[in-house]
């Protein structure tokens, strides 16, 4: 009877361990199923709430002439996140939230929020004199019923929206530390670029033959050193693996600044999120151009004839040609370049920084009739934009946006980030880009998603989900026609928002108008820290994502308890002694799920330093947000 019940257990336990081990399997599988579709469905949710803040904006900017009237005084200013006020007038509104860690005081646990309307923070490039941008800032302050609809004391997701004149408007509004505040610009981080970006190599082309010449006032300056500031803002708003060149021309060639175009490389600065030493080349041999030409007419068409040449190797790339002139000429000359350009589907703007003497009418000349055949964008700066430069040349941004969003309308999925605000390192953007009525970009508008925030599973669930999203926006050669229908010839690049409006608007930079006053002197940790503020956290990280663990440690408790009653039954009866000890082997450890790895300044906002080896990167380590 052992011999045959010995036959019997060495013949069909290895059977039933293959069949319980392809059960436990499929049921492994089918939870993974499960999961990412519980995963989808979030993020589908999250994504109709992107949706909600998008249509907000929209309608805020047809309702501007409304907010405009009644923007300012101490009831209706905007809470400067880098002004604090007095924290005595604000604390019964501030709401004390868990946190992983607050950066400002890493042994407290909570940190200060106020769910009770939104904060702004500005570039330094944001120029806060500008009436366009206190028209955007006042035209968003409606914004706030819409971010309370998403985001709340319980939710995990914080609400933002990033605009074309480097204005940041976040919710739940939270102080910062005043150091860190205007070197923010979310024009340059990878969230913004996610939505209003796509790969492509850019030509930039400057007039050689007006380095030297005085621009008329108010622009103020000389040609070159206004340009070069200018395209530097531009460089940084490039993307890793777009490429790019400068090319200076004049009324005898075309002469580029690198001997091949640079490609954008990932800026593997923690703290500098303009970090990008391949520019230097570019950058420093435009510096050091003759600044003796002034005033001389230049020929457009060797530079777009080198541009061309450049484009020889990047044919999956949307071209893009952009031009700094000061115009002289620029109507008089038969442009043979730009009818070649019919065809080949290059983007051409060309942005005219006008002579001291030039009192000249824009009229649409022989170029100009060119350029439009060819689907190009005609605009004259004005000194109010050349304050600020990326708003200067709004509608390349417009463009490029409008394009992307134009493949589908899907959110977009930027890279996984670092967040300051939280101490963690798993959060990520869900965006869409923000359009007036006629087309021009307002900016992006989205959500900061805390997967360590996310309950239970879902966590897990909502990071697999992930890998499926983002796709479709890519640049199709063969879907991208340039033709008189998409031209823009303007004579300015921003439009003045609200004419009524702002004209008697008060100045944003008056106290207690667009911005209220800072009224507040203590540091930034008496507004921040809050909760229990004693030795290390006490709120515990919850490790996520145990299915395949668990499942692992399921087999590996049925190989043991088999082995064992397979073992027995194969000694004698009086001579069996289990050595196996007291315990039973345990499952390992869960190990971290969330490493997502998504493509994708001196600052950074509520988090945002992606790993190397996930992408390209907010609140105080860097790239993103």
């Amino acid at each position: 009877m052992d011999y045959q019940r010995n036959m019997v257990q060495g013949c069909f336990l290895p059977l039933i361990l293959l069949v319980a081990v392809a059960y436990l399997s499929s049921t492994t599988w089918v939870s993974a199923e499960v999961g990412i579709d519980e995963g989808n469905q979030e993020l589908n949710r999250l994504e109709d709430q992107v949706n909600t803040l998008k249509m907000a904006v929209e309608e805020n900017y047809l309702r501007r002439c409304e907010f405009l009237s009644t923007c300012g005084g101490t009831n209706n200013c905007s809470r400067d996140s880098c002004q604090p006020l007095n924290f005595g007038d604000v604390k019964k509104y501030m709401t004390c939230k868990k946190v992983i860690t607050n950066g400002y005081c890493p042994q407290c646990d909570s940190k200060n929020f106020d769910f009770t309307r939104s904060y702004v923070r500005q570039s330094n490039s944001t120029d806060t004199t500008s009436k366009d941008t206190a028209a955007i800032i006042c035209s968003q302050r409606g914004l706030d019923a819409a971010f309370k609809s998403v985001c709340n004391e319980t939710s995990h997701s914080r609400a933002f929206l990033g605009t074309v004149d480097g204005t940041y408007i976040h919710f739940p509004g939270s102080d910062r530390s005043k150091d860190e505040c205007t070197a923010y610009d979310p024009r340059i981080r990878p969230w913004y670029r996610a939505s209003t970006s796509l790969q492509k190599a850019v030509m930039v082309l400057v007039d050689g033959g007006a380095l030297g010449s005085r621009l008329r006032t108010p622009l103020s300056g000389v040609f070159l050193t206004l340009t070069k500031d200018i395209v530097a803002d531009l460089l940084n708003t490039l993307s890793e693996n777009d490429v790019v060149n400068v090319i200076t021309y004049n009324n005898s060639n075309a002469t580029p600044l690198a001997s091949q175009p640079k490609q954008v490389q990932y800026n593997l600065s923690s703290t500098d999120s303009t970090y990008h030493p391949e520019f230097s080349e570019l950058l420093d041999n435009l510096s050091s151009s003759n600044k003796d030409n002034g005033g001389g007419s230049s020929n457009i068409s060797f530079g777009i004839t080198k541009a061309l040449d450049n484009f020889k190797n990047y044919d999956t790339y949307m071209k893009i040609i952009i031009v700094f002139t000061v115009g002289s000429n620029i109507n008089s000359q038969g442009n043979g370049s730009l009818a070649a350009l019919v065809g080949k589907n290059v983007k051409v703007f060309v942005f005219k920084l006008p002579l001291y003497d030039d009192t000249s009418t824009p009229t649409e000349g022989f170029f100009l009739k060119e350029l439009r055949s060819v689907g190009g964008s005609y605009n004259v700066l004005t000194s109010t934009e050349v304050k600020n430069r990326l708003l200067s040349i709004v509608p390349y941004f417009s463009f490029l946006a409008k394009y992307r969003a134009s493949l589908n309308d899907s959110a977009d999925y930027g890279p996984v980030y670092e967040d300051f605000e939280h101490n963690v390192d798993k959060v990520f953007p869900i965006t869409k880009p923000v359009f007036a009525n006629d087309g021009r970009l307002l900016g992006v508008v989205g959500l900061n998603i805390f997967l360590d925030e996310l309950p239970g599973n879902k966590s897990k669930s909502v990071n697999d989900a992930l890998a499926g999203r983002n796709g479709g926006k890519a640049f199709d050669p063969s879907k991208f026609a340039l033709t008189a229908a998409n031209a823009s010839i303007y004579n300015d690049t921003y439009p003045t928002l609200c004419e009524d409006g702002v004209s008697s608007m008060p100045s944003p930079s008056e106290p207690d108008q667009v911005l209220c006053a800072q009224n507040y002197t203590r540091s930034i940790q008496d507004l921040a820290c809050c909760g229990t503020c004693e030795g290390n956290s006490k709120f515990k990280h919850i490790l996520l994502g145990v299915g395949v663990p668990v499942t692992v440690g399921i087999v590996a408790l049925l190989v043991y308890f088999l082995h064992r009653h397979w073992k027995k039954g194969r000694e004698p009866e009086d001579k069996y002694v289990w050595k196996g000890g007291g315990n039973a082997p345990k499952p390992e450890g869960a190990a971290d799920p969330l490493a997502h790895n998504m493509t994708g300044d001196t600052s950074v906002e509520e988090g945002d330093h992606p790993k190397p080896e996930e992408g390209v990167g907010d609140d105080h380590l860097a790239h993103n947000r």
